[in-house]
């Protein structure tokens, strides 16, 4: 994911007003999740069926593990002051 992508979708979940609007993080969130984790190995909810990409990451998988994928999703898109400037 992009620094672009990123500031795109922290901007689409935020109206007019300059609050957050829960309904657009949600699905900003959502398609960062469902279009950026290609495969997971080793993952089962609770069922015990297999969690294998992000659109069942995000139907069947425990909020903590989303939580997760999007802050590392996240945070190797967005690079420090001095790594932006080598």
């Amino acid at each position: 994911m992009t620094g672009g992508e990123l500031r795109a979708a922290q901007r689409a979940s935020i109206g007019k007003d300059g609050v957050v609007n829960i309904k657009s993080a949600e699905a900003a969130i959502k398609k960062i999740i469902q279009g950026r984790v290609v495969r997971l190995t080793n993952c089962v909810d609770i069922l015990g069926k297999a969690i294998t990409d992000g659109p069942s990451l995000w139907e069947r998988g425990e909020q903590s593990l989303i939580d997760e994928m999007y802050s590392g999703i996240t945070e190797i898109s967005t690079l420090s002051e001095g790594a932006r400037k080598k």
